[in-house]
Order: C-alpha cells, then sequence, then structure tokens
C-alpha cells in the first residue's frame, strides 16, 4: 500500500513537472502598470495600453486594474522594480503585479506614419511569493508602415500582441 502510495505522488510530480504549458501562479488579482514611451517620451496617449487592456479581458480570467505613473520605472539589474509600487499593490488587494515597459517610434511619412517598436521589458511580481515569477525583454521588431486611419488600430494590435507574448 506505502509502495503504490509513492508511485502514484511521484508520478503527480512527474505530470506536473513535464507539463510546461501549464503555468498555475495562483494569480487571482493583478495590478497592471504600464510606462507607455511615445518616441521617448512619456505619452498621454495610451493606444498600446488600451490593447493590452483589451487583451487582458480576452485572454485572462482574473481581475486585472491599474494605476497611472507619470515617472518611468526604475531598472535593477536590467529588471524593472517593483518595490515603488509594493504598497500600492496590497493595500489594493492585489497578489501579483505586472510592469510593462515599451517605447514605440513614430515618424510621420507622405501618407502616413511609420510605426516602430522594438522590444518590451516586462515584469510579472507575486506578492503572495514574494518573487518574479515571469520577467524580461521580449523582442517585438515591428516596423510597418500605416495610414492616417489605421495608426490607432496598429498600435491597439501592437499591444494585444504584446501581451500575449508575454503571457506565453
Amino acid at each position: 500500500m506505502k509502495r503504490t502510495f509513492v508511485i502514484i505522488i511521484l508520478f503527480l510530480l512527474f505530470v506536473q513537472y513535464i507539463n510546461p504549458q501549464e503555468k498555475n501562479y495562483n494569480i487571482f488579482t493583478t495590478l497592471v502598470i504600464i510606462e507607455e514611451q511615445k518616441n521617448g517620451e512619456m505619452s498621454k496617449e495610451s493606444l498600446v495600453s488600451d490593447g493590452i487592456f483589451n487583451a487582458l479581458w480576452d485572454l485572462n480570467e482574473n481581475i486585472f486594474f491599474d494605476m497611472v505613473i507619470e515617472k518611468p520605472f526604475l531598472l535593477i539589474n536590467n529588471q524593472l522594480d517593483v518595490k515603488p509600487f509594493l504598497q500600492e499593490a496590497r493595500k489594493s488587494g492585489a497578489d501579483s503585479l505586472l510592469l510593462i515597459k515599451f517605447n514605440y517610434i513614430i515618424s510621420e511619412e507622405s501618407s502616413g506614419f511609420r510605426i516602430k517598436v522594438d522590444e518590451v521589458k516586462f515584469n510579472l511580481y507575486s506578492l503572495n511569493q514574494l518573487k518574479s515569477l515571469r520577467n524580461g525583454d521580449k523582442k517585438i521588431l515591428y516596423n510597418e508602415f500605416a495610414d492616417k486611419k489605421n495608426k490607432d488600430k496598429i498600435l491597439k494590435d501592437i499591444g494585444y500582441k504584446m501581451l500575449k507574448e508575454i503571457l506565453k
């Protein structure tokens, strides 16, 4: 009987170990903070952020809410620093923080705009486990021409795709 129990436990641990698609972080409520820069300056426009929030609604079953920042994120050891936001996240009842930093370049061309995004930095931090669950840089390498009427839609699509990449 003991031997069977041990084999079952080992089998369950093995199945959990070999299934990398299962990302059970025990996250239910996330404070999402986005630093959106347009041409190197903090953007008042939040088109890419809108795409990120659309993706959160579509792809995530958890509760999330956002916070507006006025200064760029700090980097520590090439990671986005969560410390300035820990107290606010705890007060709000969040069990995790998702920091996203991106910069896009828009240059005007003859009949539209060129939109360029190289990478996005992110940090998904668990307040329960007091550690980063996922962090790093995602290469986006987006460099496309957009006519004036599609600029907003394209920026929202970039945000949507960006979040899908982060949560992969």
